[in-house]
């Protein structure tokens, strides 16, 4: 049995540029008197297949190609070169307010929508209450849509295509107006769609996003495949390139500040990590412009001892960094995140957030420190990985505009022990007050 749901080959979008509205019709007019365009590629030679039940994540710049890409794989555009297949019922949050008419109100706009999906008033009717309930935007629902707010467009939209059990459901930035809690609500009924055999695509530049919801992804370059695998690949890849792009248009940046006024004699204990036990090993996904490296790590238990791996839940532990300057600089932090199996970033911690002064040290090419983090692990049992950063800044007084020295993904990996005497079924647990009284 085929179990190909969308297969694409060789797609390529083309569009015609002119330099002004008179180009384009001197040559609509006169055709034979030479091109006055020039094409853009919007998509560029683009194959791929995705299974029934896949999750598929799509990431790129803007620009890059992704919603040219969706629009034709929703039947909304048609390809300038190229094949697709799709088979399924497709519903697809494209654009916000897309496929609804301003003039009707919600209620009228469902009929309208599912009309379009090729659902009869009967089968709508059937649907209706869950949209309304899901969609919560109390009595706007009767009203023309024209006055909704760009958060009720969202709702109402999410609402109506996952509530006629499409085969294919595409979400292109769609949700990202919404909030917090509208956001939630939609990851929820996206994880139960997928559950229940669905597929996604979805365009987010949230990557813990993707890596959550998604199982595989695609990233697009300049209308081009550019990376298709596993979503936490792909996305640390696409992380790693972000990093490069940073610290190439940050290079003006010094790396030795003027403010920094701080002078103390530098006291670290010995140690002798000759190598770098990273070095460039392509599973570390390392990153940075080289102003420093790590160059090991040492996870410790409360006791002192090597973590071996393996965790006990809430049991304090001490991450050493070892951190060797290559080039002189100053206002830089030091910091780890821990990451669960998804991606998701759990814990962290930094020099510059704990309040210590190594931003406003001068660090000359050849010093040594070892920056020492301790944290207790109050984790969903599973296997998780440790993540080293230092990066720069050039105000301390706003580090935002930073400049990545050295990055190291999957630095140590260890998993957490099931909690005793009940598992845990939360990402983390934090110890809290409980009182009870009884009548």
């Amino acid at each position: 049995m085929n179990q190909t749901a969308i297969e694409a080959r060789h797609l390529t979008k083309i569009y015609k540029l002119y330099d002004s509205p008179f180009e384009r019709l001197k040559e609509s007019i006169n055709p034979f008197a030479g091109k006055r365009h020039r094409n853009y590629y919007a998509l560029d030679d683009v194959s791929f297949t995705v299974a029934k039940g896949e999750t598929v994540g799509i990431i790129g710049k803007n620009g890059s190609g992704k919603s040219t890409l969706l629009k034709i794989i929703a039947g909304v555009l048609t390809p300038t070169a190229g094949t697709i297949a799709v088979e399924g019922k497709v519903a697809a949050l494209l654009e916000l307010g897309a496929g609804f008419n301003p003039e009707l109100t919600g209620v009228e706009n469902i009929y309208l929508s599912g009309l379009i999906m090729g659902y009869s008033r009967e089968q709508m009717d059937a649907r209706l209450a869950n949209i309304v309930a899901f969609a919560d935007i109390g009595e706007y629902i009767r009203q023309p849509v024209k006055m909704y707010s760009s958060g009720m467009f969202a709702r109402l939209a999410f609402a109506v295509n996952t509530n006629v059990g499409p085969d294919i459901f595409i979400v292109d930035e769609a949700l990202a107006v919404g909030d917090i809690f509208f956001q939630a609500k939609c990851a929820r009924q996206m994880k139960k769609m997928v559950d229940n055999g669905t597929i996604l695509l979805f365009v987010s530049h949230d990557l813990d996003a993707v890596k959550s919801l998604c199982r595989t992804a695609l990233w697009l370059k300049e209308g081009k495949m550019h990376f298709h695998g596993d979503a936490k690949s792909v996305t640390m890849e696409y992380s790693k390139k972000i990093i490069e792009e940073i610290n190439y248009w940050s290079a003006d940046m010094p790396a030795d500040c003027a403010n920094a006024t701080v002078e103390k004699t530098l006291v670290v204990e010995a140690w002798a990590a000759e190598t770098d036990e990273f070095g460039d090993d392509p599973g570390h996904f390392r990153a940075g412009n080289g102003a420093l490296r790590f160059m090991k790590v040492e996870v410790l238990d409360n006791e002192g001892l090597p973590l071996l791996h393996t965790a006990e839940f809430n049991k304090e532990i001490a991450i050493k960094c070892f951190v060797r300057i290559i080039k002189d600089c100053t206002n830089f932090a030091i910091g780890y995140h821990i990451r669960n199996k998804q991606g998701q970033e759990i814990l962290g911690n930094d020099t510059y957030t704990a309040g210590t002064d190594i931003y406003a040290r001068k660090w000359k090419k050849g010093d040594q420190l070892i920056v020492s983090f301790k944290t207790r692990l109050p984790l969903l049992h599973g296997v998780y990985s440790l993540n080293l950063l230092a990066s720069g800044f050039s105000d301390p007084a706003c580090p935002t505009d930073v400049v990545f020295l050295d990055w190291v993904e999957n630095a140590y990996v260890f998993e957490m022990k099931v909690r005793r005497p009940a598992p845990l079924f939360d990402l983390i647990y934090l110890k809290g007050a409980v009182s009870y009284e009884a009548f």
